[in-house]
């Protein structure tokens, strides 16, 4: 699926605006953002098969699952895995504001159109 962001069934940039991509603070498009991670600008479907830089604070070096893994349905990785109470690294995302189950949800089915071949 493209680069629009909507890879699934609902439309997954909002939640990620709103929640994840707080500007200066988060995971937004500056150089700074932890662990290098954009999820402010499209397209992301690079996140299917790209893997944490270990930079700017991450906590998450040393992992080797990419953000997305390809070819998963339903999707998988770290981005997913990041949003479960106990992750693989560092704490659960996002930090400043609970997703609810039905964004929980949504970000699954996108992410599952992403990485779906």
């Amino acid at each position: 699926m493209g680069g629009g962001g909507s890879g699934g069934p609902c439309n997954a940039v909002p939640i990620l605006e709103a929640k994840c991509g707080y500007p200066g603070l988060c995971h937004d498009n500056r150089a700074l953002a932890p662990g290098g991670l954009d999820l402010m600008t499209a397209p992301f479907d690079r996140l299917v098969g790209d893997m944490p830089d270990g930079t700017n604070t991450s906590q998450c070096a040393d992992v080797t699952t990419p953000y997305l893994v390809a070819g998963s349905n339903p999707a998988t990785g770290l981005l997913l895995d990041k949003l479960m109470p106990t992750p693989p690294c560092g704490a659960m995302m996002p930090t400043l504001d609970l997703l609810t189950p039905t964004e929980v949800t949504c970000l699954q089915s996108w992410a599952t159109g992403l990485t779906s071949p």
